[in-house]
Formats: structure tokens, C-alpha cells, sequence
């Protein structure tokens, strides 16, 4: 018994809290301020430092009206990013492979997941037909995941993205014509 009275005693001391002040923060719940402080403004900077074509396709992802004062729609994304003499290279660099990696689950995102179809979702899936015969393979594969995730197509119209120029049209064809058929 006399060892239980302060062990008793102990723990009241420890579960102790210290009178109400105000402006007093526990240190665990200061720590975290810190921490979630210091990981938002490292994530405002690592953002600063991507390329105007990365922070434009996470702008669209995020479903952003405007970028950089300009109205921003899908079509537009797309002329800029498979344009980009980043993604163009060959290889690309590493921003290039970024947005090309990021470009299918954007644009799954915004055109095939909400319940409305978006009224701009044509135009969007033409383009991408357009990069399909894309010189770049980089540009073609990422053109391809998107279509496929867009229209939820596993076989892809007989397209492979390795296939020489000539042998690839009449599945660019074929795409083509499959977009112009839906809404």
C-alpha cells in the first residue's frame, strides 16, 4: 500500500495541467503548428520552382478557372504541354516525364469521372488523337493512356505506340472516329 500512495501521487502530477493563460499553447500542439507551417511553405516553394507547363496542368487538375490571367479549358492545356520542348526531347526531362506521367489522371479527373459529361470533352479527346501521331513516343504513350482513361477502352483500337507512322493511321483513324461518335 505504501508504495501505490506515490505512484498515485506520481501520476496525478504527471496528468497535471497548468492553469488556463492565454496565448499558452501545449509544446506537442506547438510542435505541430510548426510542422504543418513548415510543410505548407515547402510545398509553396517546391511548387515555385516548377516549370509554367507543371503549375498549368496542376492548376487544370485542380479545377481552376484562370491561369495566369488567361482562361484555362483543356484543349488549351493540351496545346501548351504537347507542344512543350521539354516533353518533346528524348528523352524528357524530368518535368516533361512529371506532367507527362501526371497528363491521364488529369484529364481521367475531369473527363471521365464526373457524372455530367464536360461539354468541352470532344475537342479535349481530338487533340489527343492529334498526339498520337505525335514524333515524340513519350508524347504518343501519354496521348494513349489518356483516350484509353477517358473512354474507358482497354484494347485501344489495335494502337501501339511503337509502331511506325504509316502503320499507326488507321488506328489513329479509328480513334478518331470513335471520338466523333460520342457526346
Amino acid at each position: 500500500m505504501r508504495v501505490l500512495v506515490p505512484l498515485l501521487l506520481l501520476a496525478i502530477a504527471a496528468e497535471a495541467q497548468p492553469p488556463a493563460v492565454r496565448d499558452f499553447r501545449r509544446l506537442r500542439k506547438l510542435r505541430d503548428d510548426i510542422a504543418s507551417q513548415y510543410a505548407s511553405l515547402r510545398e509553396q516553394e517546391e511548387f515555385a520552382l516548377k516549370p509554367r507547363e507543371e503549375k498549368l496542368l496542376i492548376a487544370f487538375g485542380k479545377g481552376e478557372k484562370k491561369f495566369e490571367g488567361k482562361t484555362l479549358d483543356g484543349e488549351g492545356v493540351l496545346s501548351v504541354i504537347l507542344k512543350w520542348d521539354e516533353v518533346l526531347r528524348d528523352p524528357p526531362t524530368e518535368a516533361g516525364k512529371r506532367v507527362l506521367g501526371e497528363l491521364p489522371n488529369v484529364l481521367f479527373e475531369r473527363y471521365a469521372k464526373p457524372i455530367e459529361i464536360p461539354k468541352d470533352r470532344k475537342e479535349v479527346a481530338l487533340k489527343l488523337c492529334d498526339g498520337l501521331d505525335s514524333d515524340s513516343i513519350h508524347v504518343r504513350f501519354a496521348s494513349f493512356e489518356a483516350l484509353k482513361r477517358i473512354y474507358r477502352t482497354p484494347s485501344g483500337f489495335m494502337y501501339v505506340v511503337d509502331m511506325p507512322k504509316k502503320d499507326r493511321q488507321d488506328a489513329i483513324k479509328s480513334w478518331r472516329n470513335y471520338v466523333r461518335k460520342q457526346k
